[in-house]
């Protein structure tokens, strides 16, 4: 893998600063496919104690599972959406931003796929956060409180650091 060179998202100028920097906390794992939230939750766990914050989980998952695997904060999937699974982008991107609008995420992170991708995106343009898509690696810079996130661009040929400025800071993981 090569990496080709580092990119810093930040939020534009144009953008309003709605809420400080500070009133935004946690990490959030968004398991839209109910299976591959394990992995994400172990990761999750290792920055979170890192950074003194807590690792909350919103899926299907079984909340003692969920618990196990490193989640400080069960919400489970009810209702209409454990029976559409999210699979709704409209209905998942306006329930997850009128959820996170109260809640205020630092970092959010899904299981990459096409849905989620999509699911994703929207939302950071409708919080007005960053996303980044299909990361491969993640680290954290503690001192800044940015996730440096490795992803392919152009086809797999090369590979890309990137940093998101702006809050919520969202990613899309893809397994292994």
């Amino acid at each position: 893998m090569e990496c080709l060179w580092t990119y810093i998202i930040s939020k534009p100028s144009w953008a309003t600063q709605h809420h400080r920097t500070e009133d935004y906390r946690d990490l959030w794992i968004v398991d839209v496919d109910g299976a591959r939230g394990a992995s994400l939750l172990n990761e999750a766990r290792r920055m979170a104690d890192s950074l003194g914050a807590y690792v909350h989980y919103i899926g299907v998952m079984d909340s003692d599972e969920a618990i196990a695997f490193g989640a400080d904060r069960v919400h489970p999937l009810g209702g209409d959406v454990a029976t559409q699974r999210l699979y709704s982008s409209d209905a998942a991107v306006s329930a997850l931003a009128t959820f996170f609008e109260s809640h205020k995420p630092e970092f959010v992170f899904f299981t990459a796929g096409y849905y989620a991708n999509e699911i994703a995106n929207r939302l950071a343009g409708k919080m007005n956060g960053g996303a980044i898509t299909d990361c491969i690696a993640l680290r954290l810079d503690e001192s800044t409180r940015e996730i440096i996130a490795l992803h392919p661009v152009y086809d797999g040929a090369y590979y890309l650091d990137s940093a998101i400025t702006a809050k919520p800071q969202i990613f899309t993981v893809r397994e292994g």
